[in-house]
């Protein structure tokens, strides 16, 4: 269903709230609030096909102009190994996702020629991802050099290549994902 209103909607701290969710396009349950939108309660959500839930699916629950508050408490549906909700978005944007259970990484690093080569693996398919360098380890992480802005593609992996020059001796490499 769609429920949507004008003004405002404050979720209740004592009351549950159930959505149904489906991978289908437009089939699971969304709120639509022109203005604010007040998060409270408990909020349970059931998968309503027999389709598996994979990294990458994500679900609009609410719209709304603004948001604030927190749900007291969130029951979500049960995930294959290897996968987990984020509830990142649920608060701030309506929004909950499936993603890969263990963070992203690097699965190979090779010298060719004069490029560092680097693969990756374990991301969520479509989803961004960086590498940084930097030839100081100790230094704080926001003083590292974005190299890249990749996103993985729907094995969840990536490829980047790095030219490099041969006056560095060292070179330290991280990747991140928002």
């Amino acid at each position: 269903f769609t429920k949507s209103g004008s003004g405002t909607l404050t979720l209740g701290a004592g009351g549950t709230n159930f959505f149904e969710i489906s991978k289908a396009a437009a089939t699971n349950d969304v709120v639509n609030v022109s203005g604010a939108l007040t998060g409270g309660g408990l909020l349970v959500v059931t998968n309503i096909t027999t389709n598996a839930l994979v990294a990458g699916d994500s679900f609009k629950l609410f719209n709304a102009g603004s948001f604030s508050g927190a749900f007291g408490g969130v029951s979500l549906p049960a995930l294959d190994a290897g996968l987990m909700w984020s509830t990142n978005a649920l608060n701030t944007g309506g929004r909950i996702s499936v993603i890969y259970l263990a963070p992203p990484r690097f699965a190979s690093a090779s010298l060719i020629g004069g490029n560092m080569v680097f693969t990756g693996q374990g991301g969520t398919p479509g989803m961004s991802c960086y590498v940084l360098s930097s030839t100081n380890l100790l230094l704080p992480l926001a003083s590292w050099t974005r190299l890249a802005t990749n996103v993985f593609d729907v094995n969840g992996s990536f490829n980047y290549t790095n030219a490099v020059g041969s006056e560095l001796t060292q070179n330290f490499y991280r990747l991140l994902t928002p």
